[in-house]
């Protein structure tokens, strides 16, 4: 029905939207005013996305340091051989995306 259609097409606006605003988030230049101006349309779960994503940048965790991580901080992603990327249920082979990058 064209209601469905209509809520279906929210839906996929809004997760590409959420997307956009994690991706930025995970970036080493966000300031606390972009988490700030984000923070009323991230979930929780949203939050650890980014958070994990950030870590595995060898970036503090917390959106806003532009600190970098020492290699013996971030062990606990480093042992990990897959990471979810930000993309929706997309899981990558640690080693794969190395020899991209």
């Amino acid at each position: 029905t064209r209601e469905r259609m209509e809520q279906y097409l929210i839906r996929k606006k809004m997760r590409s939207f959420l997307f956009q605003v994690k991706t930025r988030l995970a970036r080493p230049e966000t300031t606390k005013s972009d988490l700030k101006r984000c923070r009323h349309l991230l979930r929780p779960i949203h939050y650890d996305e980014v958070l994990e994503e950030r870590q595995s940048h060898h970036i503090c965790s917390y959106p806003g340091c532009r600190k970098t991580l020492p290699e013996t901080q971030s062990k606990s992603t480093a042992k990990k051989s897959a990471f979810v990327l930000l993309k929706p249920h997309v899981v990558e082979d640690r080693k794969r995306v190395s020899a991209i990058i």
